[in-house]
């Protein structure tokens, strides 16, 4: 049918005829009694009018433009694809008569037009399609060089240039953006999603097919009339005029210049629309939704309210709490925060390959749930490599098809080969993908960038690949471009001038033959073609990069290595034949004893029957006598080696690297015979380069193999497609002669392997598929040729489509919570503190505190403070895990500010409440300093006292009252045992934080341009500080003295390039934790590179500390015999970085000084008189110890003196006492005698009597002298002890009656103050008894009137936070003596069925059974508080009954 009138001027004869044959031909097959669908650009086919008023809509109006095959008025459909074959081969009937030369003249008057259109360079730069790839702020920007170039309509109702005036958009009122919708109607006719799933979507069904581009011809002939004015207006103003009410829709801007060319407007792709910024923003959109990133998600209030406007997806619509907020039910993407950070942690361990991608690790922040910073590239690579591992553990099963399903669109288009019919299936598959992301997200998701994915499967089909139309070269020369900008001011003539340099530079480096440049440096993988010789196999290519190592192999991995690459030889299987006939022939029936001694054994059969064959003069090539020879013993060993364009590495030089190079994969067959393989996957343990008898060089990779012998046991491929290894299970270790741990340098195909957080012995394999500098050409020629992803030609990732249920994809989430958002925003409490009022409050609250200090004496105020710090206030320490819960439900701004305002005070509650406990020891090293468990309790309780004992009204540390130190120390010594060692750290540590104190004051409240009232505020702030101190602080911040020290620490801390990252630990404590993990004392430059770079990703914090890491390095490895050096010797740090400075040690931490450990120059010059001082204050402190000693010896003489003389005068005493009974019994003898006897004695007896008897009575009168002194002195010392004994009553019962007095006086004054108390007790109880008799009247009241059964009601959290709703509920009922749970009501609670949860860990207060979370309590009755429970009004205005009139 022949339809060009269609395209004429519609006033014409011509037009005006076509159109009355089309209305006679749409009668006929299409009519709905006497009218039909109007096809005007009014109407759209949406409106049944008759003959005549269509007639007049088609003249005046025009037909809506594409509407070139008649569908809806009775035109035979075809499929999409025949007709985008007609324009195909509609393309290749157009004649070829154009001259060449008129072309050009042609383009080059195009191009000096384009100039005067777009005047400077930086307008391109800035309104055109030259632009940084992390351009995130308006996808539809990326479209911009379309709309400049082309003038196409880009954004707004018809801003698909694809669809044009047929494209489906809806604007979201709340959302305030149009979005695009509707992709079922690019789905096959007879589609389910069409008709039978409609309730799945807008319950709608859709009949409509896809939209037909527009053809050159047809925009030619819509644009030929537009005037189109080239450059800028003159006056500075904008032309752009808005389109009026009633005006017909426009599609084009202006007309394309690129139209001037004859040919333009029959070409079936004129331009392309930018697939690489379609992947980045399609994957921004899915990452930023699925973690719930603030600002960014696609998931927010204004959505969810867009679905409540468009009356679809009623389980995600906002659930109002109460009057201002509302619970915004978890989509069936949504996410926990346990969830995403498993989320980030599968993406955080992920290294890839050198040279593969950039290290996404560092943009990846797990601890705050969220990605930033993604380059074009790195979102490429995300996208198609780690998304699938991330989404399948994370999200549900039809959830993650999905989203994988997306990720392998986009590998598909990236593909290097393709085919029309798998283009053909992808249009389909794309269409049903963005159809099922239609029931997962919500309409604001789908901007302009995912919609386009429909499209792109056509424009790959008449383009080719996306490699040769892709913006990365692009980018990254417009990135170079952007280098070459030295004057901000004329960016445009520093990239010339910067660009005619560089081109200069090109020109000359082509002549300079012995040096290396940028033309003759080879790249980066750079694989020697190879040379032409007699023996091809050696010749496999490759080079070594790093590590080259020679040694001598042993008789095990000889063997292994040289029988590998015998079998591996294309020309051996003639001499494979022959040794199996061979052994055939000696009597082997059995197959598998026959392989065996086949395998064994073949190496040696070969190299006797070559020798054997040779000796009888038959020809074998050179290249099978060396390989019959076998390799030498002494071979070459590397630790990098690239060949086929990648980069290998071995499995230890990986080690400590953010890249991982050594995975490695090899497809081989199971059996000659069979057309069946098996891929085996590894890691590279050893790079071996054989030397065959310095003939020739074969290099073989060594690897560690996972064992596949039992399929989908140890190497097992999930339901997404995705393989997976254990890296437990390891089979051709090498220790068995048998074994084949070697495979051929040129067989290796590369992959990397990411780690499984939930299973950490299980590996994901993906497949490196970007070979730098290797062009593969597998398959070009052959139309039916299979896909090759690498220089072997096998695909380890197979792409296969996965099917889903829309059933299978949950509407909502069941096992998460829902986010509570507040419909407005509270005020603020700094506006309280804002104003007039803001200000009289500020002055108030100060002059408050001003005053108790001068009430309260400072020794109360000291011990008050500590009180203060000692007792517990549950509302400002929350414990950590109700803190955790509320940065999880914080966004990342809050938690941003919460970082930012810091963490709450430091109150020690654990040391203070020790209480009367003994001293707690504190583990330090030799130097003094704490280096045990408890070192930073220590350290930190230190700071405590500091801020609440030491005053801040001093200029330097050593003008503080020493008395202020003595009680810091004092009562540092209650709870810890200090000793004279640890006094001097005390003292030391007490200075720094005292100075840390005052710096964190005045950086958190002053600044100059405040006045000081507004300043002294601070006290109410902080309440550690004083008055006085504060008003000493000002008064010295504003000094010239303070500003002259505030500049020179900002010039000392930008001076410090090195920086440390061990955070708050000291370096003794991070020493010690090295000892430990050691076995030794760690030396200097350990403890140096330890503190000095990141645990988390193992990178140093400047530039200059990394250079001084590689200093350590390479001064080990020049000078190794400072490893046994000291620091007073000497060390290896003392020599990278030069002398110690005075006062501070490097990497020893605080205390010890260079003076103080002997370090040899560090010693400062003392004068004379402090060093006669120092001497005499010597010599006294010796004098003193001598003294002591002698008065301790004194003493102990003395005290020995004094016992022999206790001891003898004992001794006298007992001679004494026995002389006298001798006395007595001698005179009661001579009494009793008669007197006859006495002329019995003989003369010389009487004689000897008489001197016995002079010496008997001296010794008595000496005894009787010694006993009378002695009674003396006992008389003496009894009369002095009773008169002390007198005297001591005398003070005691003065005393006493003191007491007594005193006592009466405090039991009169205490009777009265409990008389006082009573009264007042009294007083109180008889109020809160009225109070609580009122209260209960109006619990009563509100019972009775709101707590009614049936009323709808919202729960709050009986534990914690009092004012989080956790879920909504209806009362059953509210008596008393009801039983729920196994127990009565009672007044305190009521009987509720859970309709909807908030919350669902919220604790039940009265658990039933194994219910005990409000989860398990969906559609249940419990029991519930009513304190804690709330009528929601809103429901109560609905479902309350009209009032009568």
């Amino acid at each position: 049918m022949d339809k060009s009138w269609m395209v004429e001027d519609r006033h014409t004869e011509k037009y005006i005829n076509g159109v009355k044959g089309f209305i006679q031909f749409a009668f006929s097959h299409s009519a709905k009694g006497n009218t039909i669908l109007c096809p005007c650009k009014k109407c759209l086919n949406c409106s049944w009018l008759e003959a005549s008023h269509v007639l007049e809509h088609l003249v005046c109006e025009g037909f809506v433009n594409g509407y070139r095959r008649w569908e809806y008025h009775g035109e035979a459909s075809s499929s999409l694809e025949s007709g985008r074959d007609a324009h195909v081969q509609q393309f290749d009937e157009v004649e070829e008569n154009d001259d060449l030369e008129e072309d050009c003249d042609e383009l080059a008057g195009m191009m000096r037009d384009m100039r005067h259109d777009f005047g400077d360079l930086s307008d391109v730069e800035d309104e055109g399609d030259c632009r940084e790839p992390t351009n995130e702020s308006d996808p539809f920007k990326q479209l911009v060089g379309l709309a400049t170039l082309v003038g196409v309509v880009t954004s707004g109702e018809y801003g698909c240039p694809k669809c044009h005036l047929l494209t489906c958009s809806r604007w979201l009122t709340n959302g305030k953006k149009t979005c695009y919708m509707d992709h079922r109607r690019f789905l096959v006719r007879n589609h389910r999603f069409r008709t039978i799933d409609k309730a799945f979507f807008d319950g709608n069904v859709e009949s409509r097919t896809a939209p037909e581009p527009l053809t050159g011809e047809e925009v030619d002939a819509l644009t030929r009339n537009m005037e189109t004015v080239f450059g800028k207006d003159p006056t500075g103003k904008q032309t752009i005029r808005k389109r009026k009410r009633g005006d017909p829709p426009q599609i084009f801007k202006r007309r394309s210049i690129w139209f001037r060319l004859p040919y333009w407007k029959d070409l079936l792709q004129p331009h392309n629309i930018d697939a690489m910024h379609i992947e980045k923003n399609v994957c921004d959109n899915i990452v930023n939704t699925l973690l719930g990133i603030n600002g960014k998600t696609k998931d927010n209030t204004n959505s969810r309210r867009d679905l409540e406007l468009f009356n679809i997806r009623t389980d995600l619509h906002p659930v109002p709490v109460g009057k201002d907020t509302f619970d915004l039910p978890p989509a069936s993407y949504s996410m926990s925060p346990e969830l995403k950070r498993l989320f980030c942690q599968v993406l955080k361990g992920a290294m890839f390959p050198h040279g593969y991608a950039s290290d996404i690790r560092k943009n990846v922040h797990v601890k705050e749930k969220k990605i930033a910073g993604l380059k074009s590239h790195d979102c490429h690579v995300l996208l198609q490599q780690l998304f699938p591992l991330a989404v399948r553990k994370t999200l549900p099963e039809g959830v993650s098809a999905a989203l994988i399903r997306v990720s392998r669109f986009f590998k598909k288009i990236y593909a290097p080969v393709i085919r029309i019919s798998d283009m053909e299936k992808l249009e389909e598959e794309i269409a049903e993908t963005l159809s099922i992301l239609e029931t997962i997200f919500l309409p604001s998701f789908f901007d302009m960038m995912v919609h386009l994915m429909v499209h792109l499967p056509l424009q790959v089909r008449l383009g080719g690949p996306v490699k040769y139309s892709n913006m990365f070269p692009i980018e990254r020369f417009l990135c170079t471009l952007k280098g070459y900008v030295r004057t901000k001011s004329h960016p445009e003539g520093s990239i010339a001038e910067g660009y005619i340099f560089y081109e200069c530079l090109n020109f000359c480096a082509r002549y300079f033959e012995r040096c290396e440049t940028r033309i003759s440096r080879l790249v980066r993988n750079d694989d020697p073609e190879p040379m032409s010789s007699s023996m091809p196999f050696f010749n496999g290519g490759g080079r070594y990069l790093a590590g080259k190592y020679t040694i001598t192999l042993d008789r095990n991995a000889w063997l292994q290595a040289h029988r590998y690459v015998l079998f591996n030889y294309d020309n051996i299987t003639p001499y494979l034949s022959k040794h199996l006939e061979y052994l055939s022939s000696t009597g082997q029936r059995n197959a598998l004893q026959i392989d065996k001694i086949h395998h064994d054994e073949f190496h040696e059969w070969l190299r006797l029957h070559v020798a054997h064959l040779v000796d009888s003069g038959e020809k074998i090539s050179e290249e099978i006598q060396t390989l019959a020879k076998g390799p030498l013993f002494v071979a070459r060993t590397y630790s990098s080696y690239t060949i086929n364009g990648y980069k290998f590495h071995t499995k230890s030089y990986d080690e400590g690297r953010p890249t991982q190079s050594s995975g490695v994969a090899l497809v081989s067959k199971l059996s000659s015979s069979s057309n069946e393989s098996r891929t085996y996957y590894g890691v590279i343990t050893q790079i071996l380069e054989l030397d065959y008898d310095n003939k020739g060089n074969v290099v073989l990779f060594k690897c560690e193999w996972f064992d596949n012998r039992v399929q989908d046991k140890w190497v097992k491929v999930d339901k997404f497609g995705i393989t997976h290894v254990n890296r437990k299970h390891l089979i051709h270790t090498g220790h068995k002669s048998s074994d084949a741990p070697f495979i051929l340098a040129s067989q290796a195909t590369q992959v990397y392997y990411v780690e499984d957080p939930l299973a950490p012995d299980w590996l994901a394999v993906r497949q490196a598929t970007n070979q730098r500098d290797l062009y593969d050409m597998f398959g070009m020629g052959d139309e039916n040729s299979e896909q090759a992803d690498g220089p072997t030609g096998h695909n380890l990732d197979p792409i296969e489509t996965i099917s889903i249920d829309l059933k299978d994809i949950p509407k909502t989430r069941t096992d998460i919570d829902g986010v509570l958002v507040s419909a407005k925003e509270n005020p603020k409490f700094e506006k309280e503190w804002q104003g007039k009022k803001g200000q009289a409050r500020r002055l108030a609250h100060t002059v408050m505190y001003r005053a108790l200090e001068v009430a309260i004496p400072e020794s109360t105020r000291v011990l008050r403070s500590q009180s203060v710090m000692h007792e517990s206030d549950n509302e400002e320490d929350a414990d950590n895990e109700q803190e955790l819960e509320e940065n999880e439900e914080l966004g990342l701004d809050d938690q941003q500010k919460k970082k930012k305002d810091g963490r709450k005070r430091t109150r020690m509650h654990t040391v203070y409440d020790r209480g009367n406990q003994p001293p707690v020891p504190v583990s330090f090293n030799e130097k003094g300093q704490p280096n045990g468990d408890n070192a930073s309790e220590f350290s930190n309780f230190i700071a405590t006292l500091v801020k609440t004992h030491i005053p801040l009204g001093h200029e330097d540390w050593r003008l503080v009252p020493v008395e202020k130190k003595n009680a810091l120390l004092t009562t540092l010594r209650k709870y810890y045992v200090v000793d004279d060692k640890l006094k001097d750290y005390v003292m030391g540590t007490s200075h720094k934080k005292w100075r840390d104190f005052k710096a964190d004051l005045k950086k958190k409240f002053f600044k100059p341009e405040k006045t000081d009232e507004e300043i002294l505020t601070l006290r109410v702030e902080d309440n550690r500080v004083s008055y006085d101190d504060c008003v000493w602080l000002i008064k010295f911040w504003r000094s010239e003295e303070a500003e002259k020290r505030s500049e020179q620490g900002k010039k000392n801390r930008s001076s410090q390039k090195v920086l440390h990252t061990s955070g708050s630990k000291s370096h003794a404590r991070v020493a010690a934790e090295m000892h430990k993990e050691k076995g030794y004392a760690p030396r200097r430059d350990e403890v140096f590179v330890r503190t000095h770079i990141s645990k988390r990703d193992e990178t140093t914090m400047t530039a200059e500390t990394s250079k001084v890491i590689k200093d350590i390095d390479t001064a080990i490895e020049e000078h190794p015999e400072l490893l046994e050096k000291s620091i007073q010797q000497g060390d290896i740090l003392s020599h990278v970085l030069g002398k110690e400075r005075n006062g501070y040690v490097r990497c020893v931490g605080l205390g010890p000084t260079a003076g103080s450990l002997g370090i040899p120059g560090a010693q400062k010059l003392k004068s004379t008189k402090l060093q006669m001082a120092e001497l005499e204050a010597e010599k006294a402190w010796r004098t003193n110890e001598a003294l002591m000693d002698h008065m301790d010896y004194f003493k102990e003489d003395t005290k020995a003196q004094m016992d022999a003389l206790m001891a003898e005068m004992a001794e006298m005493r007992s001679m004494l006492s026995q002389s006298i009974a001798g006395n007595k019994n001698f005179m009661h003898t001579s009494e009793i005698q008669p007197e006859a006897s006495v002329g019995e004695y003989s003369t010389a007896d009487q004689s000897i009597h008489d001197v016995d008897s002079i010496e008997a009575a001296q010794l008595i009168r000496k005894k009787k002298e010694a006993a009378q002194r002695l009674n003396n002195e006992a008389e003496l010392q009894k009369r002095k002890e009773a008169e002390l004994l007198h005297k001591k009553k005398e003070e005691a019962l003065m005393q006493k009656n003191n007491e007594q007095d005193m006592q009466k006086k405090r039991e009169i004054e205490s009777k009265k103050k409990q008389e006082d108390l009573m009264q007042k007790k009294k007083e109180q109880d008889m109020q809160k008894k009225r109070e609580a008799d009122l209260k209960k009247k109006k619990e009563a009241t509100v019972t009775q009137k709101n707590h009614q059964k049936g009323n709808e009601v919202i729960l709050f959290n009986v534990y914690r936070d009092h004012t989080t709703p956790v879920a909504k509920a209806t009362i059953l009922a509210t008596d008393r003596k009801k039983i729920v749970g196994g127990r009565e009501l009672g007044t305190e609670c009521c009987e509720v069925v859970v309709n909807y949860i908030i919350k669902r860990d919220a604790i039940l207060p009265r658990p039933i059974g194994d219910v005990t979370t409000m989860g398990q309590a969906q559609g249940r009755t419990i029991a519930w508080l009513y304190k804690h429970l709330e009528v929601d009004k809103s429901k109560m205005k609905q479902a309350s009954p009209p009032q009568e009139e």
